[in-house]
């Protein structure tokens, strides 16, 4: 019986359905690694434009700050009577950045 189990002919069976449930699971785990890739390139893109984004909007923050300044200097200047509002706080992480 043990050598009816370890005959040439079933051993090669049993390799060729071994080898061919391998070949499928490596197939499926390319295609998903080849998805994958294809996410993270999309991701890297995006990336790039939400850091231009971001570089653009710091840039405007600081404009609007320096306006907010010269327009409060004028406003001093030539009302001196009216009461200025306090300027709001920046946020301590903005402030690195800006």
């Amino acid at each position: 019986m043990l050598l009816e189990l370890l005959s040439p002919e079933r051993i090669s069976a049993f390799g060729i359905a071994a080898t061919s449930i391998l070949a499928a699971w490596v197939s499926r785990q390319q295609s998903q690694v080849r998805q994958l890739q294809a996410k993270v390139a999309e991701l890297e893109g995006g990336r790039k434009e939400d850091r231009r984004l971001f570089r653009v909007c710091v840039r405007f923050v600081r404009a609007q700050g320096n306006y907010i300044v010269i327009l409060a200097a004028l406003l001093r200047q030539h009302a001196p009577h009216v009461e200025i509002p306090p300027e709001p706080t920046m946020p301590d992480e903005v402030k690195e950045e800006v």
